[in-house]
């Protein structure tokens, strides 16, 4: 029994546990592998959300990806860090001067920061004119730099293709217009051998198109290796404080030369919070200087005083952080002012400012308008625009405010924020109703997705969560249900399983044994007369054979009984009908309440209490009928075995010191399943009365729940033959 049962309780865990693995894997597998080879982008459609950012700016523009930020390395990813020999093919375009930018393949381990990442880096630097390229390892190897036949430009396209299998790497870059092709390759013999690919920047901004990766073998690369021989060691180890102290210089240098041009005869340079105080008929045009800090959908400038719209005749190609002149009308504000019909002039390219950390309380006055800043807030709603545009409704403490999201900067971050999480955004911050639509006193708009950070989760008692825990606990409830129903199922029928094991082992066994010995003392018998001295003591050894045989199939009798699933009434009718046999006597048996199964140990001792009571009436009571009675309540069982025979003194009665086991053994059976036997006998026959405490029962709705599982259960075999 307790075998059986053990081993439906081990499959039940085996199949929750299986369940449970195969879901983390499947998890694991989406995650792990956002796409198959071969793979091609969807900036086409909008959308970039399997591409992971470390650092820069990145939005979707007319079909390609942009990064608008001169952070030096920042990254964009994807692909699965299985991938291992493949090509990739992609058009790319600097934006601008002075920096490079390119693809990575092979890549692991990435992080925000120069050359923090592990793998192989191709990219078109116009610093230096040349088709770079090396090894990152958190640091950075560069193994050849060729230079074109026609000098790199800025805004112009070039299509780069790099093939990786085994430990070469080739690359070969093509000019669109001219065809011209400039090849470069790398032989390591401890080589990275799988990582995803992703796009990357350094010092300037870059936009990337048409990108491809298709597996690759060794017929891929032999075009690119008949270019010539990959080179074997690298010549040269460029450290991060190099690069920065070049480009430092090479801005300083720009810096004191734009500086120069100023002094000598350029109008004056007017501060940018100085302009919301001016008249428009006052100036008719101001030249301002300031870091880029928005591209899109409006391009705004800061400096140390503050900040300003300015609307291009015709915009310039900017990035964030450049430094640029600009010239033009001013239209003064209440916090900030627009400049209007604006020309201008890249002075210099540098990273990105910090943003300003405020509270939306400070944002809310006005103070920061048009300023880059970062500030938090719970996320209360999310609503797209026609247009494809994102629009956050955010709240801190009791202060409501906007963040406004190109509907082609989403990425996969920004789809995985619930609501009412509390979220960091980052962005300009305006107060104009264009943006504030007068629902909110300002508004932050933000440059990519990665500058909406989900600080913490919704608190677990949020509105959302309770809504979706009640619809589950019902579910989880059924499932339980139905967990349950089985396992009592399963461990029932493994006790009558075992039921039926002893019926047949007493049968071959004990019955057998005694049917024997008293088919051998019934030859004694015969063979020996009434004078014999030993006659008595084997008469009285074939009464207790003939006895304990009938012990035995009385035995059997229950135990088989007892292995039907049927209520306790319909065991004892069936048993004690058999019983009877053809003692001509009259049976009822009766039972009101709810008619149930018991305990194994209760149900065992019961049918042997009225088994005796019943085999007592057959063989002394000259009975003409016998009544069983079963009364069911909520907390015990009331069972009345009643005849109308003879009767006895049950003072008379030989105990078990005489050899008499059977009121005896019924008093035992009471004792041990802790209920209360009463005898009485008389005239008008015996009454047995047995009252057995029962287990608390379940309330009413689980016990109906249970009988409604378990009978759709019974009828599943039916429905299925």
């Amino acid at each position: 029994m307790s075998w059986a049962h053990g081993a439906r309780i081990r499959w039940v865990v085996s199949a929750a546990a299986l369940l449970l693995l195969s879901s983390l894997a499947f998890v694991w597998y989406r995650q792990a592998m956002p796409s198959r080879l071969p793979y091609h982008d969807s900036f086409a459609s909008g959308r970039m959300g399997e591409w992971q950012a470390f650092g820069g700016a990145w939005a979707v523009y007319n079909g390609a990806i942009r990064n608008n930020s001169d952070e030096r390395g920042a990254k964009f990813i994807t692909g699965s860090a299985r991938w291992s020999d493949y090509t990739v093919d992609a058009d790319v375009l600097l934006l601008g001067q002075d920096g490079d930018a390119g693809l990575i393949v092979r890549s692991t381990d990435e992080e925000e920061g120069v050359d923090s990442y592990s793998g192989y880096y191709v990219g078109l630097r116009d610093r230096n004119n040349t088709l770079t390229i090396g090894r990152a390892d958190h640091g950075w190897i560069e193994y050849e730099a060729l230079s074109p036949h026609r000098p790199l430009q800025s805004l112009y396209w070039y299509h780069l293709r790099i093939v990786a299998v085994g430990c070469d790497i080739a690359a070969v870059a093509s000019d669109s217009l001219t065809g011209d092709r400039t090849y470069a390759s790398v032989n390591e013999p401890h080589c990275a051998r799988t990582g995803r690919v992703g796009l990357r920047s350094y010092s300037s901004g870059g936009v990337w198109k048409n990108i491809h990766v298709a597996k690759a073998s060794a017929s891929d690369l032999a075009p690119l290796r008949g270019l010539g021989p990959p080179t074997m060691t690298p010549s040269f180890l460029q450290s991060e404080a190099g690069f920065n102290s070049i480009l430092m210089n090479q801005e300083s240098t720009r810096a004191s030369m734009a500086d120069t041009l100023n002094r000598v005869g350029r109008s004056p340079l007017y501060t940018l919070g100085s302009l919301k105080t001016m008249s428009p008929a006052g100036v008719p045009s101001v030249t301002v200087r300031g870091s880029v800090t928005l591209t899109y959908p409006r391009v705004f400038l800061q400096d140390a005083t503050g900040g300003v719209a300015v609307d291009f005749a015709q915009t310039p190609p900017l990035k964030i952080g450049d430094e640029m002149e600009a010239t033009g009308a001013v239209e003064p504000h209440r916090f900030s002012a627009v400049i209007r019909a604006a020309s201008g002039r890249l002075l210099w390219q540098r990273s990105p400012a910090p943003p300003l950390s405020v509270t939306a309380s400070q944002a809310a006055t006005g103070l920061y308008d048009a300023m880059f800043v970062e500030t938090e807030g719970e996320l209360e709603s999310w609503n797209r625009n026609p247009d494809g545009t994102a629009v956050l409704l955010l709240r801190s403490g009791h202060q409501d405010f906007r963040a406004i999201l190109g509907g082609r900067g989403e990425n996969a971050n920004t789809r995985q924020i619930a609501l009412h999480s509390l979220v960091r955004v980052r962005g300009v911050c305006v107060v104009d109703q264009t943006y504030t639509s007068n629902l909110t006193p300002f508004a932050v708009l933000l440059r990519s997705g990665d500058d909406l950070l989900m600080v913490s989760g919704p608190p677990w008692w949020d509105l959302h969560n309770l809504i979706m825990i009640a619809i589950s606990l019902p579910m989880v409830g059924l499932v339980a249900v139905f967990i349950y129903s089985r396992a009592e199922h399963w461990r029932l029928h493994a006790v009558l399983e075992e039921r039926s094991r002893m019926a047949r082992e007493i049968h071959d066994t004990l019955a057998q044994s005694f049917a024997g010995i008293a088919f051998q003392l019934e030859s004694v018998v015969a063979r020996s007369g009434p004078r014999d001295h030993t006659f008595a003591s084997v008469a009285v050894a074939l009464q207790m054979a003939e006895r304990s045989r009938g012990e035995a199939h009385l035995s059997i009798a229950a135990l088989r009984a007892l292995h039907i699933d049927v209520p306790l009434g319909e065991i004892l009718q069936k048993v004690i009908r058999q019983q009877i046999g053809g003692a001509g006597l009259a049976l009822s048996v009766t039972s009101e309440g709810s008619d149930r199964r018991l305990p194994v140990e209760i149900e065992a001792n019961v049918l042997r209490i009225v088994q005796e009571s019943v085999a007592n009436v057959v063989q002394h009571a000259q009975a003409a009928r016998v009544d069983v009675h079963l009364a069911y309540a909520a907390d015990r069982l009331q069972v009345i075995v009643q005849d109308d025979g003879r009767g006895f003194d049950p003072a008379t009665v030989p105990g078990a010191d005489q050899g008499h086991f059977g009121i005896t053994g019924l008093y035992e059976r009471a004792t041990r399943i802790g209920a209360s036997l009463a005898l009485s006998s008389g005239k008008d026959g015996t009454h047995v009365s047995l009252e057995v405490p029962l287990p608390p029962l379940r309330n009413v709705a689980w016990r109906y729940l249970l009988s409604k599982i378990q009978r759709w259960l019974n009828m599943i075999p039916a429905i299925r033959r």
